[in-house]
Protein backbone atom coordinates (compact mmCIF):
# COMPACT_ATOMS: atom_id res chain seq x y z
CA UNK A 1 0.00 0.00 0.00
CA UNK A 2 3.22 2.23 0.74
CA UNK A 3 4.51 1.44 -2.36
CA UNK A 4 1.25 2.04 -4.27
CA UNK A 5 0.92 5.87 -2.46
CA UNK A 6 4.61 6.86 -3.13
CA UNK A 7 4.44 5.71 -6.87
CA UNK A 8 0.81 8.06 -7.37
CA UNK A 9 2.78 10.47 -5.57
CA UNK A 10 5.36 10.63 -7.84
CA UNK A 11 3.48 10.35 -11.08
CA UNK A 12 1.72 13.29 -9.78
CA UNK A 13 4.99 15.30 -9.29
CA UNK A 14 6.67 14.45 -12.44
CA UNK A 15 3.35 15.41 -14.38
CA UNK A 16 3.19 19.35 -12.49
CA UNK A 17 6.95 19.36 -13.09
CA UNK A 18 6.55 19.04 -16.76
CA UNK A 19 3.60 21.61 -17.04
CA UNK A 20 6.26 24.12 -16.20
CA UNK A 21 9.29 22.94 -18.09
CA UNK A 22 7.09 23.38 -21.62
CA UNK A 23 6.86 27.79 -20.72
CA UNK A 24 8.78 29.64 -22.96
CA UNK A 25 9.90 32.55 -20.28
CA UNK A 26 10.63 34.88 -22.93
CA UNK A 27 7.02 34.38 -24.77
CA UNK A 28 3.71 36.23 -24.18
CA UNK A 29 0.75 33.54 -22.42
CA UNK A 30 -2.96 34.63 -22.76
CA UNK A 31 -4.69 33.64 -19.18
CA UNK A 32 -8.33 33.50 -19.50
CA UNK A 33 -9.50 33.42 -15.99
CA UNK A 34 -13.31 32.15 -14.56
CA UNK A 35 -14.71 35.58 -13.94
CA UNK A 36 -14.53 36.33 -18.00
CA UNK A 37 -10.95 38.19 -17.44
CA UNK A 38 -8.20 37.95 -19.83
CA UNK A 39 -4.62 38.78 -19.28
CA UNK A 40 -1.37 39.10 -21.30
CA UNK A 41 1.92 38.83 -19.81
CA UNK A 42 4.68 36.62 -19.15
CA UNK A 43 3.78 33.00 -17.17
CA UNK A 44 5.90 31.44 -14.64
CA UNK A 45 5.26 29.52 -11.25
CA UNK A 46 2.55 27.37 -13.31
CA UNK A 47 3.04 24.05 -10.74
CA UNK A 48 2.33 26.11 -7.90
CA UNK A 49 -0.96 27.32 -5.95
CA UNK A 50 -0.46 30.93 -7.30
CA UNK A 51 0.63 31.15 -10.70
CA UNK A 52 3.00 34.56 -11.30
CA UNK A 53 2.20 36.84 -14.12
CA UNK A 54 3.86 39.61 -14.94
CA UNK A 55 4.26 42.34 -17.80
CA UNK A 56 0.63 42.73 -17.90
CA UNK A 57 -1.66 43.92 -20.14
CA UNK A 58 -5.33 43.44 -20.61
CA UNK A 59 -8.43 44.79 -23.22
CA UNK A 60 -10.67 47.10 -21.74
CA UNK A 61 -14.53 47.57 -23.06
CA UNK A 62 -16.02 51.15 -23.62
CA UNK A 63 -19.19 51.45 -24.46
CA UNK A 64 -20.51 54.14 -26.45
CA UNK A 65 -23.63 55.05 -27.95
CA UNK A 66 -23.71 56.34 -31.74
CA UNK A 67 -26.64 57.61 -34.20
CA UNK A 68 -27.54 55.19 -36.77
CA UNK A 69 -27.16 56.92 -40.30
CA UNK A 70 -30.07 54.97 -41.33
CA UNK A 71 -32.71 56.83 -39.19
CA UNK A 72 -31.86 59.57 -36.26
CA UNK A 73 -33.41 58.09 -33.28
CA UNK A 74 -31.53 54.81 -33.76
CA UNK A 75 -28.67 53.99 -31.44
CA UNK A 76 -26.63 51.15 -31.37
CA UNK A 77 -24.19 50.04 -29.25
CA UNK A 78 -20.10 49.99 -30.12
CA UNK A 79 -17.64 48.51 -28.52
CA UNK A 80 -14.30 50.01 -28.53
CA UNK A 81 -11.28 48.39 -26.84
CA UNK A 82 -7.96 49.54 -25.58
CA UNK A 83 -4.62 47.74 -24.58
CA UNK A 84 -3.98 48.99 -20.98
CA UNK A 85 -0.19 47.73 -19.28
CA UNK A 86 -1.22 47.40 -15.48
CA UNK A 87 0.03 49.68 -13.22
CA UNK A 88 -1.72 52.85 -14.82
CA UNK A 89 -4.53 52.27 -12.24
CA UNK A 90 -5.97 54.62 -9.42
CA UNK A 91 -4.82 52.03 -7.06
CA UNK A 92 -0.81 51.57 -8.57
CA UNK A 93 -0.75 47.87 -8.53
CA UNK A 94 2.53 46.39 -9.37
CA UNK A 95 3.64 44.87 -12.62
CA UNK A 96 3.04 41.04 -11.08
CA UNK A 97 0.03 39.08 -10.12
CA UNK A 98 -0.35 35.94 -8.47
CA UNK A 99 -3.47 34.24 -9.77
CA UNK A 100 -4.85 31.14 -8.02
CA UNK A 101 -4.46 28.19 -10.30
CA UNK A 102 -8.42 27.35 -9.59
CA UNK A 103 -9.35 30.42 -11.09
CA UNK A 104 -7.76 29.75 -14.22
CA UNK A 105 -9.47 28.22 -17.28
CA UNK A 106 -6.86 28.18 -19.66
CA UNK A 107 -4.06 29.76 -20.79
CA UNK A 108 -2.09 29.83 -24.06
CA UNK A 109 1.72 30.69 -25.71
CA UNK A 110 1.25 33.69 -27.97
CA UNK A 111 2.99 34.03 -31.40
CA UNK A 112 5.57 36.35 -31.95
CA UNK A 113 3.24 37.66 -34.63
CA UNK A 114 -0.23 37.53 -32.66
CA UNK A 115 -2.11 41.04 -32.83
CA UNK A 116 -1.30 41.17 -29.29
CA UNK A 117 2.06 40.86 -29.26
CA UNK A 118 2.74 42.96 -32.10
CA UNK A 119 0.55 45.86 -30.49
CA UNK A 120 3.42 45.76 -27.59
CA UNK A 121 6.00 46.18 -29.68
CA UNK A 122 4.66 48.55 -32.05
CA UNK A 123 3.70 50.95 -29.25
CA UNK A 124 6.92 50.38 -27.23
CA UNK A 125 5.24 49.00 -24.12
CA UNK A 126 7.78 46.45 -23.73
CA UNK A 127 10.64 48.96 -23.99
CA UNK A 128 8.65 51.15 -21.75
CA UNK A 129 7.44 48.48 -19.47
CA UNK A 130 11.68 47.59 -18.97
CA UNK A 131 12.53 51.15 -18.10
CA UNK A 132 10.25 51.82 -15.25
Amino acid sequence: LVLVVVLVYSGIKKFKDREGDNLNSGAFYAVFLTNGQAYFGHLSEVEDKYVTLTDIYYLQAANSLQQSDQTATAEKDQTKLSFVKLGKEIHGPKYQMNINRDNILFYEDLKDESKVVDTIKKNNLWSEQISQ
